[in-house]
């Protein structure tokens, strides 16, 4: 099931293997009803690759407290 939240690309039932090109990350209330009407969700891209595979190479230290 394809939710609000994410977006599968070539997703095969079968096998639950696929591509996620973008995730939602905020919502907001920009009319003041109360009700969500504005999502941001950066896209994965070519770009965004680059980025991810340089920052995979560079060790910034456990996020566990020690």
């Amino acid at each position: 099931m394809q939710g609000p939240y994410d977006r599968r690309v070539r997703y095969d039932r079968s096998s639950r293997v696929g591509y996620l090109n973008a995730l939602t990350i905020s919502v907001a209330d920009t009319d003041g009803d109360l009700r969500y009407d504005r999502s941001f969700s950066p896209y994965f891209d070519g770009e965004l690759s680059g980025v991810y595979d340089a920052a995979a190479t560079q060790w910034t230290g456990s996020v566990l407290p020690a």
